[in-house]
């Protein structure tokens, strides 16, 4: 297989992962089935099993946010203001270790929804 041939292999992972973020971010309640429902519409042509994988990849994220965002909440006093350096510097990346292939724009978006979702 040539190297454009992977790379034409590869490319549909990275968009079908940022068309599921839209996905469950927009969603109030996401739910399994029908995210994957919703993706196979929005991303046709791939097997049932690569949707499931984007739904578990993507779940994962908005989960380890929404614990970061709780550990902060216990780690600091009730009222404490959020400083964005920390956000920028230390949860994005440790979100980005735990969650790979995602964009810096996604993490700071599931960063904000862990925040606002998981602790208020």
């Amino acid at each position: 297989m040539s190297s454009a041939e992977n790379t034409e292999k590869k490319k549909p992972a990275s968009d079908i992962l940022s068309v599921a973020f839209e996905i469950y971010l927009n969603e109030e309640k996401p739910v399994k089935k029908a995210f994957v429902k919703q993706l196979s519409q929005a991303v046709p042509g791939l097997d049932n099993k690569e949707y499931e994988q984007s739904w578990t990849r993507v779940s994962n994220l908005f989960e380890q946010a929404c614990k970061l965002a709780f550990r902060w909440a216990n780690e600091n006093s009730p009222g404490s203001e959020i400083d964005i350096s920390l956000i920028e510097n230390v949860f994005i990346n440790e979100i980005a270790r735990k969650c790979q292939g995602f964009t810096y724009a996604e993490y700071a978006k599931a960063l904000d929804y862990g925040f606002d979702r998981g602790i208020f």
